[in-house]
C-alpha cells in the first residue's frame, strides 16, 4: 500500500510539472513576439541574451518548418536563421540565411539584408571555409560602407573585423594588421556603443599580430586602449573579453622583459578571472624571458603555481584566445 501512495505522489508531482510546464509554454504562445521584436537590438551575428526570447525563437522556427517553404515569410527565415544560430548548426544556418537573401533580397531592408549577410559570415566561419566568408565580408563593406546608420554600419564594422580574421587566417599579416587598424581608426571617435565590441576584438587581434613581430610597444598600446573601451562599456561581452586583454598584455611585458609590471598585469588578470592559470602560463613561451626572475617565481610560488613545473612533452593544443580571435 505504501508503495502504490508513494508511486501516486510521484505520478501527481510529474503531471503537476507537465501542467506547469504546458502553461508557461502556452503563455509563451500567447504574449508571442515576432522573429523582428525578439531580435530588435539584438547586434548582428548575436543572439539575444535572453532565454525567453531564445525560447520565443525557436517555437517560431518550429513553427516555420511545419509550413511549405513558398508560404514561409521574412520573419519566419529569420527565426529559421536564428534558431541555427541557438543549436549551433553552421550547414543550416547559412542555407537559411542565403534562402533568405534569395528569396527576399528585393523587399528586405537594408538592415535585415546585411544582418542576413552577416549570419552567412558567422556560420562559413564557424565551418572553416574562410574564402568564402572574406568573399561575403567584402560584399557587405562594398554595398553598405558610406551607409550613415548606425543599425547598418554596425554590420560594416563586423565585416572589416571579420575581413582581418581571414587575413590572418591566410597569414596575410600586414593586410590583417591594416584591416584591424583600419576598424579603429575609421569608428573609434563615433562612440556608438554597438561599436566597442568589433572595435576591442580588433585591437587585441591587432596587439597579437603587432606582437608576431617584435613590435611589443605598439602591441601594448593597442591592449591599453582595448582596456579603455572595456572599463567604459555595460556589455558583458565586451566584459568578458577583459580577461584575453589582461593576460595578452603580461604576456608582452614578459616578453619585453619587464618583471614587475608583467607581475602586476598577471596580478590583475588573477583579480579578474578568480584565479591564476598556472598550466597556462606554463605552458607560454611568452614567460620565459623572465621565468627564472626572483619577483616571477616568488609571485608564482605565492600563487598556488610551481615556479620550477616544466611543459608537458604533448600539451593539449589550447584554444583560440577569443571568441572570433584569429
Amino acid at each position: 500500500m505504501e508503495a502504490k501512495a508513494a508511486i501516486s505522489s510521484e505520478t501527481d508531482e510529474i503531471r503537476a510539472l507537465l501542467s506547469e510546464a504546458q502553461e508557461h509554454l502556452d503563455a509563451i504562445r500567447q504574449d508571442r513576439q515576432t522573429a523582428s521584436e525578439l531580435l530588435f537590438d539584438v547586434p548582428a551575428g548575436e543572439l539575444p541574451p535572453e532565454i525567453s526570447k531564445r525560447q520565443g525563437l525557436k517555437i517560431l522556427a518550429a513553427e516555420a518548418l511545419k509550413k511549405p517553404r513558398i508560404e514561409r515569410s521574412l520573419d519566419d527565415f529569420r527565426a529559421l536563421v536564428s534558431a541555427a544560430h541557438i543549436d549551433e548548426d553552421w550547414d543550416a544556418m547559412e542555407e537559411r540565411a542565403s534562402a533568405l537573401l534569395y528569396l527576399f533580397g528585393a523587399e528586405a531592408t537594408d538592415e535585415i539584408l546585411s544582418e542576413a549577410l552577416i549570419s552567412r559570415v558567422v556560420a562559413l566561419g564557424r565551418q572553416g571555409k574562410i574564402e568564402e566568408a572574406a568573399k561575403i565580408c567584402d560584399e557587405i563593406i562594398d554595398k553598405f560602407d558610406g551607409v550613415n546608420t548606425d543599425s547598418i554600419t554596425v554590420h560594416v564594422v563586423w565585416a572589416l573585423y571579420n575581413r582581418g580574421v581571414a587575413y590572418g587566417k591566410t597569414n596575410e599579416t600586414e593586410k590583417a594588421i591594416a584591416t584591424y587598424q583600419s576598424v579603429v581608426d575609421r569608428y573609434r571617435a563615433a562612440a556608438v556603443p554597438a561599436y566597442d565590441r568589433p572595435i576591442v576584438q580588433s585591437l587585441i587581434n591587432l596587439s597579437a599580430r603587432l606582437g608576431m613581430q617584435e613590435r611589443y610597444k605598439e602591441a601594448v598600446e593597442r591592449l591599453e586602449l582595448a582596456e579603455q573601451i572595456i572599463d567604459g562599456s555595460q556589455n558583458e561581452k565586451i566584459q568578458e573579453i577583459r580577461e584575453v586583454a589582461l593576460f595578452n598584455r603580461a604576456s608582452l611585458l614578459a616578453k619585453m622583459n619587464k618583471v614587475t609590471e608583467a607581475v602586476v598585469a598577471l596580478a590583475r588578470y588573477r583579480e579578474f578571472a578568480g584565479s591564476l592559470d598556472c598550466e597556462k602560463i606554463r605552458e607560454s613561451s611568452d614567460f620565459d624571458t623572465i621565468r627564472h626572475r626572483p619577483t616571477f617565481r616568488k609571485f608564482l610560488k605565492d600563487n598556488g603555481c610551481d615556479p620550477d613545473a616544466k611543459p608537458d612533452d604533448n600539451p593539449d593544443p589550447e584554444p583560440a584566445a577569443g571568441p572570433d580571435s584569429d
